[in-house]
C-alpha cells in the first residue's frame, strides 16, 4: 500500500512470501511504485511496520533499493 501526499509517499505493509524472497520480487516491487509515481521525490518506510523481520537483513534489502536508514525507518530520495 501507498499513501500520497503530495511529492512525499509512505510505503505500508511490504511484504514478500518467504517462499519467494530472493528472487527480485521485492526489488520489483519498489522499483515498480517508484516509476509509475514521477511527481514523488521521496518515498519513506517505517521500521515499526516490520517488527518480525531480521533488523539486519531488512536493512540490506531497503538499502539495495536505494534506500538510506533514517531515525525510524528508511528514505528514498529521487535525484
Amino acid at each position: 500500500m501507498v499513501e500520497i501526499d503530495g511529492e512525499y509517499a509512505e510505503l505500508d505493509d511490504l511484504m514478500v512470501r518467504e517462499a519467494t524472497r530472493r528472487r527480485g520480487v521485492g526489488l520489483h516491487l519498489i522499483q515498480e511504485v517508484v516509476r509509475q509515481l514521477p511527481e514523488v521525490k521521496e518515498f519513506w518506510l517505517t521500521a515499526a511496520d516490520h517488527a518480525g523481520v531480521n533488523e539486519a537483513v531488512l536493512d540490506r534489502f531497503m538499502e539495495s533499493c536505494g534506500f538510506f536508514p533514517v531515525s525510524g525507518g528508511w528514505l528514498y530520495t529521487r535525484t
